[in-house]
């Protein structure tokens, strides 16, 4: 008894089970997307500047954020930019790095665009809305990376840093194509700890502990609504080492007047404590710097000064300064 393979029946068996298999994964794939973008608002993220397009029903809204013009805190209630005193303008990206412009609908992010420095048209954010209002948040800062922005009242930085940063409000109702000319406000308080004294040679960095301050801000306000425990880490470098050290730390206050607390420490190379301090009640405010400085290690500085109380009082076009001697 003999059996005789037919190849072209068997061919055609197996096209016909490949074709039903696949067409039956395609419907499965068609609907799985649709059930996951029928049920929810799409929050598009972007990089740098969009052409107009010629999406149908949709106005392309420029935000030209070229310039940041830094306010005097003192009349920032004013409703309109033009009657604030404005007390000094600075290309962007002199300051920042990182501009992001989050756009809301009913309390939902519907755009995020980020640019970086590099991009061309560094300052000019384009997006592309239909016919309806919205709100509008823009940060420019030196983040490494973009913030989490989900919810308008509560955008954190990567790995909760703070840097310089800026930051306007806005609400918009889109009926047509526009261009809006931004201006930025500084919402973070500097404080900049200066170490007279010689510091030795086995300090590999100092460590800023601090409470009080926030790094997460309140889109709406421009304000800090977190109670963050911030740390950063500097390295002392040569230079530093014959007095004069310094280093500069950043944190979004809650309000106008708040005050921060301060644990400093210095560290080897093998993260040993050489010499702590604490300083508490270090006031802190938008747009100004705080600048703590003395003795540190409790030696002489290189320029024979003391280290004796003091308080001053000095403002300048750029930052508002108040200098404390620890």
């Amino acid at each position: 008894m003999s059996y005789i393979c037919d190849n072209s029946k068997l061919k055609t068996m197996i096209y016909k089970q490949l074709k039903k298999n696949f067409m039956g994964h395609c419907a499965l794939a068609a609907i799985l997307l649709a059930s996951l973008t029928g049920c929810q608002k799409v929050a598009l993220e972007e990089s740098g500047y969009e052409e107009p397009t010629s999406q149908e029903g949709a106005f392309t809204i420029l935000f030209d954020v070229g310039n940041s013009l830094q306010t005097n805190f003192s009349n920032a209630e004013a409703e309109d930019a033009e009657s604030r005193a404005v007390t000094r303008s600075t290309p962007i990206s002199e300051l920042c790095d990182h501009i992001n412009l989050m756009v809301y609908q009913d309390g939902t992010k519907v755009k995020q665009v980020n640019s970086v420095s590099t991009d061309n048209n560094f300052g000019k954010l384009s997006v592309s809305l239909n016919p309806g209002s919205y709100e509008y948040v823009i940060l420019a800062h030196s983040c490494q990376g973009n913030p989490s922005a989900n919810d308008i009242q509560k955008i954190s930085f990567p790995d909760n840093k703070v840097t310089d940063t800026f930051h306007t409000y806005g609400k918009l109702t889109v009926d047509g194509s526009s261009t809006q000319n931004i201006v930025m406000d500084r919402v973070v308080a500097m404080v900049r700890f200066v170490i007279n004294d010689v510091i030795p040679d086995n300090v590999a960095k100092m460590e800023f502990y601090y409470t009080g301050g926030s790094s997460t801000i309140n889109g709406m306000t421009g304000y800090g609504c977190v109670n963050s425990r911030q740390t950063e880490t500097r390295i002392v470098t040569d230079d530093m080492r014959p007095g004069k050290g310094v280093f500069e730390i950043y944190t979004i206050p809650h309000t106008d007047e708040e005050t921060i607390k301060l644990t400093v420490k210095a560290l080897d190379s093998e993260d040993a404590i050489i010499k702590e301090t604490v300083l508490e009640d270090v006031p802190v405010k938008r747009n100004q710097i705080t600048i703590e400085r003395g003795n540190f290690f409790g030696g002489t500085s290189s320029s024979g000064e003391s280290g004796d109380q003091g308080f001053e009082l000095v403002t300048d076009d750029e930052w508002s300064n108040v200098e404390f001697t620890y």
